[in-house]
């Protein structure tokens, strides 16, 4: 069972829980199953509602004998979903309905679109931020320095010429930045892409 299950049950590993659910004949079917794992996935709400059971026994218990009412495929790729389908209803003829994800759930469909949505505008809040922070790192920069390129002018140095070595530096900054917050970024995506 899931783990938020397991709490909201007051159940740990190795106690019993009764699973009652409607049969096939309209009577209540119920049986006794023992908890011998507790499973956790990224959404809560899966694991408040969700549980495995060994087949046999929950046919049994909603007097399906030996039929199924619906299987689950799961695709390493979800981009071959609508050939794996197509694949499937020609396999399987009409009396099967074959549906993908998106079709089952349109709901969570629809969430991870605006998660999407949401996200980018996010993302440019960021990066608008970020920007403000640069410029202000520069213009500090610049106007610590104003003696120093006046001094440089003073020698001969043209303005133009001066600008472009503050270009070049903010550049060479901009691009130093990206490369270490890269690297240091991708060693922290490692251990958690792998958990």
């Amino acid at each position: 069972i899931g783990r938020k299950l397991a709490e909201k049950l007051d159940v740990g590993l190795g106690d019993k829980v009764v699973a009652m659910a409607s049969a096939l004949s309209g009577a209540i079917g119920s049986d006794v199953f023992r908890v011998v794992g507790i499973y956790e996935t990224f959404s809560s709400e899966f694991d408040k509602s969700h549980a495995y059971v060994y087949l046999p026994n929950l046919q049994q218990m909603l007097e399906f004998e030996s039929q199924i009412s619906e299987f689950a495929v799961i695709l390493g790729n979800l981009e071959r979903q609508n050939e794996v389908q197509a694949a499937l209803v020609q396999e399987l003829g009409s009396g099967y309905e074959v549906l993908t994800y998106k079709q089952l759930l349109p709901l969570l469909v629809m969430q991870v679109d605006v998660y999407k949505e949401t996200i980018f505008i996010f993302y440019a809040i960021i990066g608008i931020a970020m920007m403000f922070g640069i410029i202000n790192t520069m213009l500090m920069s610049v106007f610590e320095r104003i003696h120093e390129f006046g001094v440089l002018m003073a020698v001969g140095m043209k303005n133009r010429r001066l600008f472009v070595m503050i270009l070049l530096e903010a550049f060479l900054l901009g691009i130093s930045g990206t490369v270490i917050g890269a690297v240091i970024g991708y060693l922290i995506y490692l251990p958690l892409a792998d958990s």
